[in-house]
């Protein structure tokens, strides 16, 4: 709905566009404003612009990965093992992508080939 906000959509365009009534929207944004601690539609469009940037990105990417290295226990082993497990198939798939099989008959055994 910030988004909306941001593009500067009337509540009645972010109903529409959201598929939901008038007097939901007006709802919402009232709580998102109450939320944000803030008082008009313009400083929470300006508040979602700030979040949007390459800079906040980053950012969010930053916090993203301290908290997965400050992971531990289980949930670290299981974050291995489900990596491992990707890498594995991915190895196997990538292998495996340049064979042709050999051609057959309908019972099941080698066809002749025909250029030997």
């Amino acid at each position: 709905m910030l988004a909306l906000v941001a593009r500067e959509r009337t509540n009645a365009e972010i109903a529409e566009e959201l598929g939901i009534g008038f007097e939901s929207v007006k709802t919402h944004g009232s709580e998102i404003l109450g939320k944000l601690g803030l008082d008009s539609r313009k400083q929470a469009a300006e508040a979602w612009r700030s979040g949007q940037g390459i800079r906040a990105r980053i950012r969010h990417m930053a916090e993203g990965f301290v908290l997965l290295t400050s992971l531990n226990g289980p949930l670290l082993v299981a974050i291995g093992v489900a990596s491992l497990v990707a890498a594995a198939g991915i190895t196997l798939f990538a292998t495996r992508g340049g064979d042709d099989p050999q051609p057959s008959n309908s019972d099941g055994t080698p066809a002749a080939n025909p250029t030997a």
